[in-house]
């Protein structure tokens, strides 16, 4: 198989994993406004918490913005083990993180694919650019209340998981953090951290286990689709960059915004207020 032809193929697991949800050699991928990939994350085995950062500044010296969390997403030791490494699952101790997202995102829209746009491979250099279209319809709702100025808040409950299958294998793929990098009035930018584990099907053992960092770009063009430019960058186990991805998919609106009450299991009117006092803006909860 030809290089050009692995990394494809590497790939489209990835590529088959961000489709499921809301979806460089030597420097990080950068996205939009100096915002960039990790250069680095912390083993697995050596994660007490996942989640986010009170705050995106990071300390002089640190590459990750994974290094501490506040956040109770503590990892449990599985009975599994692969090459002699014990390996992680996340346990499912669930909490609402909220955002505010531009009135004209709020609402559901659906896509019928994504397109990759290039995949590198980190450890050779070998950069595939292409324009191959993977098919993928979906549809996804964005917004969940509004403030009484009438701005419009996304409500995002982690970890939040989405398994597959991909060949004989079972695919978990476990976003365990996700923050607000920019926002304004044409868009904003998330960071979102993954646990992927894949485990066969026939016998249950997990087969691999690593991590992944997307950095998405949502945006709207002029004939009012919804666009979500996304760079995508899989780490090892330990933490190593392996590949960096892009893709691009559009989404087409299909009803307006309706706040929701409710989202699993969560009370999401009084989680938004909870949410609004404790940074301050109580005058905002409806």
């Amino acid at each position: 198989m030809s290089l050009s032809l692995a990394i494809k193929s590497s790939f489209c697991l990835l590529v088959l994993f961000l489709s499921l949800l809301w979806s460089m050699p030597g420097r990080a991928e950068t996205i939009q406004g100096g915002i960039s990939h990790a250069e680095y994350m912390p083993p697995l085995s050596s994660q007490q918490n996942f989640g986010q950062q009170s705050s995106g500044q990071q300390s002089s010296g640190q590459q990750s913005p994974y290094q501490q969390s506040p956040y109770p997403g503590q990892l449990l030791s599985s009975s599994a083990t692969r090459y002699g490494q014990q390996y992680y699952q996340p346990k499912l101790q669930k909490y609402v993180e909220w955002f505010q997202i531009p009135n004209w995102m709020a609402g559901t829209w659906s896509k019928q694919g994504d397109m990759t746009l290039s995949a590198t491979d980190l450890n050779t250099g070998y950069r595939s650019n292409q324009q191959s279209w993977v098919d993928n319809r979906m549809v996804v709702t964005f917004g969940h209340q509004v403030d009484k100025q009438g701005g419009i808040w996304q409500a995002n409950v982690l970890p939040a998981e989405t398994d597959s299958m991909s060949g004989s294998k079972m695919v978990r793929f476990m976003a365990v953090s996700r923050r607000l990098e920019a926002a304004d009035q044409s868009g904003l930018v998330t960071r979102t951290h993954y646990v992927i584990t894949e485990t066969s099907a026939g016998t249950g053992q997990i087969a691999d286990q690593f991590q992944q960092e997307s950095l998405n770009h949502y945006g709207i063009l002029q004939d009012g689709e919804l666009v979500n430019r996304s760079s995508n960058r899989v780490f090892s186990y330990a933490g190593r960059p392996m590949r960096d991805g892009n893709l691009e998919s559009r989404f087409n609106r299909v009803s307006a915004f309706s706040p929701r009450t409710e989202l699993d299991g969560f009370d999401l009117v009084a989680s938004f207020k909870q949410y609004l006092n404790s940074i301050g803006r109580g005058d905002l909860a409806p």
